[in-house]
């Protein structure tokens, strides 16, 4: 009975472990991200194709040496690859540049693998920072153009209100509702620019949170029609 209970936990941990291998293979290769395992003799056991497709590689390098002669010639910043973290929390990073058209840049990040108290190998795993720069550069457009956008609503508001408060006691009627539309039209623009800012803030954050609670219906309804009633009336 005994010998049946430690076959079917050692064939359990077995299928687990293969499922576990079957799965990493399976990530490593639809990965977005450059995977590299190398052991302490310097002897590669994982490098994906990803990270193959990025160092243009004509064959799969069986060690580190190896790995940095194929790329000298376009990427000679890899060099400390080849020095392992030797403790826990020995993480080291750095960032490439493979020197080919279109260039591109490579962040990477070396996290050291150890069994028990022993290194039994490394982990680099390689991030295009090429697509994250035109992304934050895209952002960084993008929130310029609201940042104007704002200004220029809250600008003609400010300066119609102080006309019209300095020489309300001349201007006719017709010219202050005139006034008046124009600081109403540019406050509507202003709240569309101030939501829309709102909205990208929120997503940033990621926050997925929400707060569930009574209503009474009539009441939200009428308040929704009255909102909507006076937002027509102004467009």
């Amino acid at each position: 009975m005994l010998w049946e209970v430690w076959r079917m936990e050692w064939w359990a941990e077995s299928s687990m472990d293969a499922l576990q291998l079957l799965a990493l293979e399976v990530w490593s290769d639809t990965s977005n991200e450059g995977l590299l395992v190398t052991d302490p003799a310097g002897r590669i056991w994982l490098i994906n194709s990803r990270l193959r497709e990025w160092f243009r590689l004509p064959i799969i390098p069986h060690t580190v040496d190896s790995l940095l002669r194929f790329t000298e010639a376009t990427m000679p910043e890899l060099g400390p690859l080849a020095t392992m973290p030797d403790r826990p929390g020995g993480v080291q990073w750095g960032n490439v540049r493979i020197q080919q058209y279109p260039p591109q840049r490579l962040v990477w990040q070396q996290i050291p693998l150890f069994e028990g108290e022993r290194v039994a190998g490394s982990l680099v795993i390689f991030r295009d920072a090429t697509t994250q720069g035109q992304l934050e550069l895209a952002k960084q457009s993008f929130l310029s153009m609201i940042s104007h956008d704002l200004r220029t609503p809250l600008s003609t508001i400010l300066g119609f209100a102080e006309l019209l408060y300095n020489n309300r006691s001349e201007l006719s009627q017709e010219e202050q509702s005139e006034f008046l539309e124009h600081i109403i039209k540019n406050a509507n623009e202003l709240s569309r620019y101030t939501q829309i800012a709102l909205d990208i803030m929120y997503l940033e954050a990621d926050k997925q949170e929400f707060e569930v609670e009574s209503v009474f219906l009539d009441r939200f309804v009428r308040h929704w029609l009255s909102d909507a009633k006076h937002r027509l009336s102004a467009d």
